[in-house]
């Protein structure tokens, strides 16, 4: 069984432009939670807000898309969350906790291992020892579930460079756009002299310049933090919050431009 995170289906959303994915999808035993469902719905347009012209067409693609992930939703007879939060600790609800466990269920109450797709390198880490401890299955992310199309012959070489391709893109081009954003940001005068600004600020330069989107990651989240101090660069940041939620890595990053 494959259980998709929301992460994982917005980004296929996005570079699927021909609905080529879907049709790969389609006979494999794929599922998803209500609240990956929600937060797709939530999510899936964020990024338009930062189109000069909101893209109409664009969005009616995606929304009758989104219409071919509804009826995967799964709803299991019995809520394991309780187990998975003791065993765990974790304490967000969150899409990627409401997805490990429905992995559970599978695992232990249909007897079926589980894949599960997600971009999010930190759930990841926190969660792969769990998955192993248990036997529930593994942890991967779109670039494997690309692989294993080409792998199983539904992909030629092309098409996996195709779509590699299209979600370095998607990654690289917010990375582009933040660093206009942040070599056109005028400095408030209040904060001109103030060094922690200073420091945050050259911190994010490095940072771009060097893809290292670990560290811009920790400074949207300091930013977050404190908002009310930072709050004019954080209304930067925030433009790309969807990006920053997914909690992509550098290595993943890195990943996507050594296979593509």
């Amino acid at each position: 069984m494959f259980v998709l995170d929301a992460c994982t289906i917005i980004n296929i959303l996005h570079i699927d432009v021909d609905d080529f994915l879907n049709k790969k999808l389609e006979p494999l035993k794929f599922t998803l939670t209500q609240c990956v469902a929600d937060e797709v719905r939530e999510h899936a347009f964020d990024k338009f807000e930062r189109y000069k012209k909101y893209p109409v067409e664009e969005d009616h693609r995606i929304r009758l898309k989104m219409n071919y992930f509804r009826p995967r939703i799964y709803y299991p007879d019995l809520d394991c969350s309780e187990d998975v939060k003791a065993d765990t600790g974790y304490s967000k609800s969150n899409g990627e906790f409401h997805s490990v466990v429905l992995s559970y269920y599978f695992r232990f109450f249909e007897e079926t291992k589980v894949v599960f797709y997600t971009e999010d390198s930190p759930a990841k880490s926190f969660f792969e020892p769990y998955f192993n401890d248990k036997e529930i299955g593994t942890i991967e992310d779109l670039v494997d579930l690309l692989l294993f199309f080409y792998k199983k012959g539904d992909f030629s070489a092309t098409d996996l460079k195709k779509y590699l391709s299209s979600l370095f893109y998607e990654l690289a081009s917010v990375i582009k756009n933040l660093e206009k954003d942040i070599y056109g940001f005028s400095v408030p005068k209040m904060l001109i002299r103030d060094r922690q600004f200073r420091n945050l600020f050259d911190k994010t330069k490095i940072a771009l310049k060097q893809l290292d989107l670990n560290e811009l990651i920790v400074i949207y989240n300091y930013l977050k933090d404190n908002k009310k101090y930072y709050s004019s660069l954080y209304l930067i940041f925030k433009k790309y919050r969807e990006f920053f939620e997914q909690n992509i890595s550098s290595a993943y990053f890195e990943k996507i431009r050594r296979i593509a």
